[in-house]
């Protein structure tokens, strides 16, 4: 008997194609960081750039939604290549996720 294991792709919302979408050059230059080997500070000033949907009149938001989604897309989709490789990054970049 033969089994196939289906894995389901999902896209990843900051490729080259939507690279006018919000948040697109902050993928663009988290992939470079990344490949490049940079430090978890590096990447966090990366994130600091990446514009606030949340912030308005008010203030300061508690917390960025795109920053955390382009970050953790980010991450996955080059993590993706095996589960060692996401285990890798998360281990890497886990303060990263605690800051966003």
């Amino acid at each position: 008997m033969v089994r196939f294991l289906i894995i389901p792709l999902m896209p990843f919302l900051f490729s080259d194609d939507n690279m006018g979408m919000l948040g697109g050059l902050q993928a663009k230059q988290l992939q470079a960081a990344f490949r490049g080997k940079a430090d978890p500070d590096e990447v966090i000033v990366i994130m600091r750039e990446t514009p606030n949907p949340l912030e308005g009149d008010e203030g300061m938001a508690s917390h960025n939604p795109l920053a955390i989604d382009v970050f953790a897309q980010t991450v996955f989709m080059l993590g993706s290549k095996s589960l060692s490789h996401a285990q890798a990054a998360i281990a890497k970049y886990q303060p990263v996720f605690k800051v966003n």
